[in-house]
């Protein structure tokens, strides 16, 4: 289980983190307009799901 919740967090900041850069550079604002509500969203979600995630493994730690 504790691997998986590893595995799952890894792939989690890995979508945090290129959805954050794209969201972030002002040059790629033009480039991908029509697709920065979805950009938006999955940052959200993958935020929330992160921090899930996160509460996890504190619950874990928790019930050792």
């Amino acid at each position: 289980m504790r691997k998986m919740l590893h595995h799952i967090h890894a792939v989690l900041f890995g979508i945090l983190l290129i959805s954050g850069f794209l969201l972030h550079f002002s040059f790629l604002r033009s480039t991908l307009a029509s697709y920065r509500l979805l950009l938006m969203r999955t940052h959200e979600y993958a935020g929330m799901l992160f921090c899930l995630v996160f509460a996890g493994y504190f619950l874990q730690l928790l019930l050792k």
